[in-house]
């Protein structure tokens, strides 16, 4: 079966024993969620699939875990995506012409039953689905991160240690929606906390959009997680930079997260958190570092956010 990777774009396939599951992109390495097939497939996958580990269930005493080490690599498409690209383009013709012709039968119907007395149809304002628990936080209008609205200048922490492995990728498309959702000249900046240290977007202040997203974008290919790090160094120089809003997103908690609220508090800076892991005790001190600060706390498991951004506009 063919699939879309949800980071590059690009056409996968993955033997339908898989659907349902994940797999990892044979370009760019990103986990992405394999989609489906119905009750048949579905049914034969949970047959014929190799047992891998399940992602824990989100809960007060849940912790996190290890990354998936049994992922199936999924085959670049040539061929088939030649054959998938003449269908599409053919159908995207039929669509078209037929778009046309009902175009055209209407508008007729339309002149005829108004022409008559010189009325102008009524057009009904189309109106917006109401927002619910089920949101998309990367289709809500507006500056925001992960569905939380925020003030520029910002600046967004990641984690960037071995933990976030699997969550990196989603940790950046997070942050690169929130980046063209913002300004050209609204000012931004990006830390990574690294084992080695604090790695910096640039050596100073980046504007949005997506000329600042195209730098973003580089910069986190260019960087990955690997080893220990400190979360809250890369707090603390996002801190020294003295934002309106500060933006963290990890797979862990943060040390003395007392020092860092009455810090944010003394300097007026709003700390939102995004929580990638199902972990009780970091979910703790991030929604307290949050709330504390005038902030907000959201927490995410992997699948879910997956399957959102998934359904978000497609990043370059």
């Amino acid at each position: 079966m063919v699939i879309r990777c949800h980071r590059c774009g690009k056409k996968i396939s993955i033997d339908e024993a898989f659907a349902g599951g994940l797999c990892r992109c044979p370009y760019c390495k990103a986990i992405t969620k394999v989609a489906a097939r119905g009750p048949a497939a579905a049914e034969r996958a949970r047959v014929e699939r190799p047992d891998m580990p399940e992602a824990p269930a989100a809960g007060p005493a849940a912790r996190q875990t290890e990354p998936h080490e049994a992922m199936p690599v999924a085959s670049p498409v040539l061929v088939q995506g030649v054959v998938a690209l003449i269908m599409s383009a053919l159908l995207l013709i039929l669509l078209g012409a037929a778009a046309v012709a009902v175009h055209l039968v209407l508008r007729d119907r339309r002149g005829g039953a108004a022409g008559g007395r010189g009325e102008r149809p009524v057009q009904v304002p189309a109106t917006s689905a109401a927002v619910g628990a089920e949101e998309n936080p990367f289709r809500l209008p507006g500056t925001r991160v992960a569905g939380m609205a925020f003030t520029a200048p910002v600046v967004f922490v990641i984690d960037a240690s071995s933990g976030m492995r699997d969550c990196y990728d989603l940790a950046a498309a997070t942050v690169r929606h929130a980046i063209r959702s913002m300004g050209s000249g609204d000012r931004l900046h990006v830390l990574l906390a690294r084992e080695e240290g604090v790695e910096r977007l640039s050596s100073g202040w980046t504007g949005g959009g997506e000329p600042g997203d195209a730098k973003a974008r580089q910069f986190f290919i260019t960087h990955q997680p690997a080893g220990a790090t400190k979360l809250e160094k890369g707090v603390e120089d996002g801190l020294a930079l003295a934002p309106r809003t500060l933006v963290v997103l990890a797979a862990k908690g943060v040390g003395k997260p007392q020092t860092l609220i009455q810090r944010a508090k003394g300097q007026g800076t709003a700390i939102h958190a995004v929580l990638l892991a199902p972990d009780a005790e970091a979910a703790e001190s991030l929604r307290a570092l949050a709330e504390q600060t005038g902030g907000h706390f959201r927490q995410f498991r992997f699948e879910r956010l997956l399957d959102q951004l998934e359904s978000a506009p497609l990043l370059p």
